[in-house]
């Protein structure tokens, strides 16, 4: 039976389409090949079969469709790589012509064009990279205000992304730039974002030392300290960032104490702390004040303590070291 191509159009339509396909469906599995039942399949085939060509001519449309679809999403990825490659080359170009403060609109292009970028579906991690670009092309105009909205609408954006701590990473990445540019100011709010909106991230660690880097370098001593002792406390996790930050205490976060308040404060952070080689190390550095202030009697003690519950055999001669030290200057007193 033909049937001519506007003829199947119109029978794949509606409950006739519907009716045909379940006469064909009936012919292939339910008829075996007989001489009776061939009347049958020739009249089936003749009402089943435009139905099938039919719905062959559909799924090959949708399955065209998808491929499209699918092809229009990967260029469409590829065209805002490209925009966000153009942007960062520009901006790139600009810092190294050190444009006076009189002349730096070009910034605010690039801003306003790579916020657009950002700011525009689907969001995934180039919308991050774009909108970073933004706040740092805005805090190069001493746009403050315009640069802490774009970091709002980050956090905003990075939690519709599939990993939202690709944010918190570039976040992390934007703030060390400028701890090397001596942007203390802009560092310090970036990193104080990641602990904010990102704290459960492996990053948060980092971000917290820094963040104490940041707070020694703006003169906001007890802040630092305060940075740097949460750190030490945290959990084993946090290492090697919690060694660093127990480090920071030892050289600049005790400036502000007196001598004598030192080892005190050392001495209390170790009973503080659940974490036994946190606790052997703070007794060592202590020791180490007391040796340094006269007190080798009171630094050996500490030094004991550590050495026992240290685990670390670099860190166990060390001790022995520094109690061979201290007695023989015991020794000398006498």
């Amino acid at each position: 039976m033909r049937v001519n191509h506007v003829q199947r159009r119109r029978w794949s339509a509606g409950p006739w389409a519907i009716l045909c396909h379940a006469l064909s469906i009936v012919r292939r599995f339910l008829f075996r090949p007989s001489i009776a039942s061939i009347p049958l399949t020739i009249l089936l085939d003749a009402a089943g079969g435009p139905c099938l060509m039919a719905a062959e001519e559909v799924s090959s449309t949708i399955a065209t469709g998808t491929a499209v679809r699918e092809m229009s999403k990967t260029e469409g990825k590829s065209s805002r790589k490209a925009r966000l490659e153009e942007l960062l080359a520009e901006k790139a170009r600009l810092d190294k012509l050190k444009l006076p403060p009189t002349k730096l609109a070009p910034y605010g292009d690039v801003a306003t064009n790579a916020k657009e970028l950002g700011a525009s579906r689907p969001f995934d991690a180039l919308s991050c990279k774009a909108l970073i670009l933004a706040a740092q092309c805005f805090q190069r105009q001493v746009e403050d205000g315009k640069a802490v909205a774009v970091e709002d609408k980050l956090v905003s954006v990075s939690q519709q992304i599939e990993k939202p701590g690709i944010a918190a990473t570039y976040l992390l990445a934007a703030g060390k730039q400028h701890m090397i540019e001596r942007g203390y100011v802009h560092a310090e709010r970036y990193f104080a974002t990641i602990l904010r909106e990102f704290p459960t991230e492996p990053v948060s660690y980092e971000a917290t030392l820094r963040l104490g880097y940041c707070y020694k370098r703006l003169d906001r001593g007890p802040d630092a300290v305060a940075t740097w002792r949460r750190l030490v406390l945290s959990p084993a996790e946090a290492e090697p960032w919690r060694r660093e930050a127990l480090l920071s205490l030892f050289h600049d976060g005790m400036s502000s104490l007196k001598r004598t308040e030192r080892p005190k404060f050392l001495v209390e952070l170790a009973k503080e702390s659940s974490d036994a080689d946190v606790a052997a190390r703070c007794r060592l550095l202590a020791g180490v004040v007391l040796l340094r202030t006269g007190k080798p009697e009171d630094a050996v003690s500490q030094f004991q303590e550590a050495r026992r519950a240290i685990r670390s055999d670099v860190e166990q001669r060390l001790c022995d070291k520094y109690i061979g030290l201290a007695e023989r200057r015991m020794a000398n007193q006498k």
